[in-house]
């Protein structure tokens, strides 16, 4: 007989067409499906199950031809198809009629009732598959709780015997286990489909902790904090705030950067403000702006004297520990010294957009005259010592202020009150090279400004 063509050929497997009794012996009926049932269970692969399947009607009724159809998770028909005259089945995927036609069937169907049925009669692909020319004598549907998920379509037996009720019983429970197993296997496709999306997602959170963890290093803190309460709209418009603005910068960092090479100054640069921010960082302060030798850095607190007090703490623990970094690093040409200035009260908090044609860059800062001020009170200052504005001075009674009188300062239009606050030298730590402590003492500021050195301080008017 010519061979059965559904499909294009897919894959071709060996699983040769037995020729074993018509029917299975009663008496070894239940071990058989005990068998066959534990067989089909441990098959997690379409194409085994549709072979495991065909070797069982080889063994129970030797048709002369059969066709095993399973359809897969996402509907499509897997058809093992084999005939006395080819010998090897051969495996082919189906789509349209077919596979439709016998996931809604939930009974067996023989004989002359196939005839009537256009599904099956319909084309298939390029092929036909036309009863009339290759009568199919029974067909079984694999149904899984009312669910159709194949069939098996059986050609003439070879010894042309009609199915018996017998058969029929048994190929329904092959069926049932065949339905089964195919459940299993969409159960395991769905299971690791699932598996792969979590996985993906979960590798998406990791890299996005990451982007985050670097993002960390160069976004302020109270803009993290913000984001973090509200993800979707995060509150950074500006509004007024009482905040303390400390600035910090190192006196004649150009000269510096003259006499040394780019990697050492950038070390030293490390080095010193790497300390400034442990400082900062254990009072609660926020690093606004940075430039190559300074710092912005911004005090809130729901009690205005507490931050006030955290901003002057931090300077004098700044200022501290270039005492102590300048007596270990002997190597310097000469001393580093710092301008600090704090003062404290309302300014604008918020996001500064620029938007240019190419693109918009936000910066979350603090702006007005009091950020203005606290510019121009570090210009004020010398390596040993705290400059501080009046509201700063007006919440800290309990910190030794010396008055300097009032100054006209650069940029500010009324005279302003200043106040200065000493930091001796710490006493050097132990194993301090010979002439340290000495060293400590002739430190000394770059009384000239570098032009380089202005432009963190340089507010606008």
């Amino acid at each position: 007989m010519k061979p059965l063509e559904l499909a294009s050929l897919d894959a071709v497997a060996p699983a040769g067409a037995g020729s074993g009794p018509a029917t299975a012996p009663a008496t070894g009926l239940v071990r058989w499906m005990e068998r066959i049932a534990d067989a089909l269970t441990r098959c997690l692969d379409v194409d085994r199950i549709a072979t495991l399947i065909g070797e069982t009607l080889d063994e129970l009724v030797s048709p002369l031809w059969y066709v095993v159809l399973l359809t897969d998770a996402v509907g499509r028909g897997h058809a093992l198809v084999a005939d006395q005259e080819a010998h090897t089945p051969r495996r082919v995927r189906l789509d349209g009629p077919l596979p439709t036609w016998l996931t809604r069937l939930r009974a067996p169907v023989a004989g002359p009732r196939l005839f009537a049925v256009p599904a099956v009669t319909a084309p298939l692909g390029p092929d036909r598959f036309e009863p009339t020319a290759v009568p199919a004598e029974l067909v079984v549907p694999l149904v899984f709780r009312d669910a159709g998920t194949g069939g098996l379509l059986l050609g003439p037996t070879q010894g042309g015997r009609a199915y018996s009720a017998e058969d029929i019983r048994v190929l329904r429970l092959l069926a049932k286990q065949g339905a089964v197993a195919l459940e299993q296997v969409k159960a395991q496709t769905t299971l690791a489909a699932a598996r792969g999306e979590l996985e993906a997602a979960l590798r998406r959170v990791e890299l996005l902790e990451e982007i985050r963890a670097h993002l960390e290093n160069f976004v302020p803190k109270t803009v993290q904090t913000l984001i973090e309460k509200a993800p979707d709209a995060p509150d950074l418009g500006r509004r007024e705030a009482d905040v303390s603005v400390l600035f910090v910068d190192i006196v004649g960092y150009t000269r510096l950067a003259e006499h040394l090479d780019p990697r050492r100054a950038t070390y030293l640069v490390e080095r010193y403000f790497g300390a400034f921010l442990d400082e900062i960082l254990q009072r609660g302060g926020d690093v606004n702006e940075t430039t190559g030798d300074g710092l912005m850095v911004i005090f809130q607190d729901v009690d205005p004297g507490r931050h006030a007090r955290a901003a002057v703490e931090a300077a004098v623990g700044i200022i501290r520990r270039t005492h102590e970094l300048n007596a270990e690093l002997t190597e310097l040409f000469e001393p580093i010294a710092l301008h600090v200035g704090v003062n404290s009260g309302t300014a604008a908090l918020g996001v500064t957009r620029m938007k240019g044609e190419s693109g918009t860059r936000w910066t979350y800062t603090a702006t007005g005259s009091l950020t203005n001020l606290a510019a121009r009170l570090a210009e004020l200052s010398s390596g040993d010592a705290v400059m501080v504005g009046p509201g700063t001075r007006e919440r800290l009674a309990e910190f030794d202020f010396a008055e300097e009188g009032t100054v006209r300062l650069r940029n500010v239009e009324q005279p302003v009150r200043v106040f200065r606050l000493a930091v001796p030298p710490s006493p050097p730590p132990r194993g301090v090279p010979s002439g340290g402590p000495d060293r400590l003492r002739r430190i000394r500021p770059l009384r000239r400004r570098e032009p380089a050195a202005d432009s963190l301080r340089s507010v606008p008017d």
